[in-house]
């Protein structure tokens, strides 16, 4: 994230036809984005890992709940982004989605490891 931050306006150029009229204008929009997801990586990072130790522990549906939640959050974002926000909430799409999985999966840990930890003391 931090890479991309700094260096992604150089990176972008790799892929963006300086030569065009509209250049500029594409490599500020897509630096935009680009440094939005950046800031929000470390988010992504923290909803897979419970994701994946979710994953771990067999507990599948609640995996399938939180990705179905985060593709209804990315339909319901469009819609709402392009029609109240405005084009400049497009960068926010990913985000909120992401923190709509992240809600379920963090309720769904805490109420394992819960369980297991009553579970453990039964023992």
């Amino acid at each position: 994230g931090i890479a991309m931050i700094l260096w992604g306006r150089c990176i972008l150029m790799l892929f963006i036809d300086g030569s065009s009229d509209m250049a500029e204008d594409v490599l500020d929009i897509a630096y935009r984005y680009l440094f939005t997801m950046s800031l929000a990586l470390i988010a992504l990072y923290i909803i897979n890992t419970y994701r994946y130790i979710i994953m771990a522990l067999n507990k599948m549906t609640v995996v399938i709940i939180s990705s179905g939640l985060e593709f209804a959050g990315r339909v319901f974002m469009t819609v709402f982004t392009l029609t109240v926000l405005g084009v400049s909430g497009v960068y926010f799409i990913e985000i909120t989605a992401w923190i709509g999985s992240g809600v379920v999966l963090f309720i769904a840990y805490y109420a394992i490891m819960r369980k297991l930890q009553i579970n453990e003391e039964r023992r």
